[in-house]
């Protein structure tokens, strides 16, 4: 789990030094997803097997309390799906408050681990 917070924490250092939007879209949509995976990890749910795609299902079903940040990251998975296809142009202000949005949700779940005396020196 803490391995995973930390890669939560380089993956987001990685969207706020990139240049281009689509890079910084992707690696702060990466950051979250770590950011959930350690979170259901933590609950001993085997959230590291878990295949990208499907981690925001899985934390709807086994965090319903998170159900609204899962939505958020599923429906910006799939701009980034739609722009590797060359479907969709991430623009600037989108990858901005992903990056923003990443990083308010790994403050949340190191909040929540940390209560739980879960996380220790990672954030």
């Amino acid at each position: 789990m803490e391995d995973l917070l930390a890669l939560a924490r380089s993956s987001l250092a990685w969207a706020e030094a990139a240049e281009r939007s689509d890079a910084r879209f992707g690696h702060a949509l990466t950051s979250a997803k770590r950011s959930a995976a350690a979170l259901l990890a933590s609950r001993r749910l085997g959230a590291t097997a878990e295949v990208d795609a499907e981690i925001w299902l899985a934390m709807t079903r086994r965090a319903p309390e998170l159900a609204e940040w899962a939505a958020y990251f599923a429906a910006a998975a799939a701009k980034a799906r739609g722009a590797g296809l060359g479907q969709y142009l991430i623009s600037a202000r989108e990858a901005d408050d992903l990056v923003r949005d990443a990083r308010a949700f790994l403050v949340l779940v190191l909040a929540r681990l940390r209560r739980r005396g879960l996380a220790s020196g990672v954030g």
